[in-house]
């Protein structure tokens, strides 16, 4: 017999399906419209909105895995400071080595969940992205239908929304970057003395390097995205063709 979708086991967590997510991305976006008016209203409003719980804990995990690499150090320092010590405390080396474990052993579940949280966001929100691009395209006028093409809208639908994972996963670090950089600059000071100051003065200043390689990057994606979209519109005019020569 034929596979049936009750054949398969249903992996997908309760409100995790994509009939679910898209249900819940177009209430927050119809009281976005509400609220704001269609003009000002805010898909990045509506989309933080909808994910807002593992969006925060994504955060919360980043932060603490940031909090438990940056012990690490000392705790290292500390007990080889301990080990070469003439009278060593073992009481003291012992809890010194479980703080160590247990840092280690949480950067790992932290980072973990980190990843696991945001990409839980970041295919919520191009599964409400998706929906509500593919409802809208269904409604669009005859006047709409011309301004664009089914290329477009395939591209909006699978490229653009899938860019949704990435940056729901790397959007702590505009935050956590230089936080981080902050909080090593002062370990350094006080570890190594004001000669660390250069070596974090040279790492702050490729940011701006790496900020136009990267517009440079998107610019070059733009381009080919025009040429993505001639192509698949190109290619839906043929299939259409052969349709219409197979029918007549």
């Amino acid at each position: 017999r034929p596979l049936l979708a009750e054949d398969v086991c249903d992996c997908v967590p309760r409100g995790e399906s994509a009939h679910e997510r898209g249900d819940v991305f177009r209430s927050f976006w119809e009281a976005e419209q509400r609220q704001c008016g269609f003009k000002r209203a805010s898909v990045v409003r509506a989309l933080r909105s909808s994910t807002a719980l593992f969006f925060t804990a994504s955060g919360v995990s980043l932060f603490w895995f940031m909090v438990s690499q940056l012990a690490t150090p000392f705790l290292i320092r500390e007990l080889v400071a301990e080990l070469s010590a003439d009278h060593m405390d073992l009481h003291f080396a012992l809890l010194v080595a479980a703080g160590l474990l247990i840092s280690s052993s949480c950067s790992s579940y932290l980072i973990t969940a980190f990843f696991g949280f945001g990409r839980r966001v970041g295919i919520a929100a191009r599964t409400g992205l998706m929906a509500a691009i593919y409802e809208h395209a269904m409604h669009l006028s005859a006047e709409g239908r011309l301004k664009s093409t089914i290329g477009q809208t395939t591209n909006l639908m699978s490229v653009d929304a899938e860019k949704m994972v990435l940056a729901a996963q790397g959007i702590h670090f505009l935050w956590m970057t230089p936080l981080q950089t902050l909080i090593m600059t002062g370990v350094f000071v006080n570890l190594i003395g004001w000669e660390a100051v250069p070596g974090i003065a040279l790492f702050v200043l490729g940011w701006p390097l790496q900020r136009c390689v990267a517009r440079a990057g998107g610019q070059q994606r733009l381009l080919a995205m025009r040429y993505t979209d001639e192509r698949i519109k190109f290619l839906t005019e043929v299939v259409h063709g052969i349709r219409v020569a197979k029918l007549y």
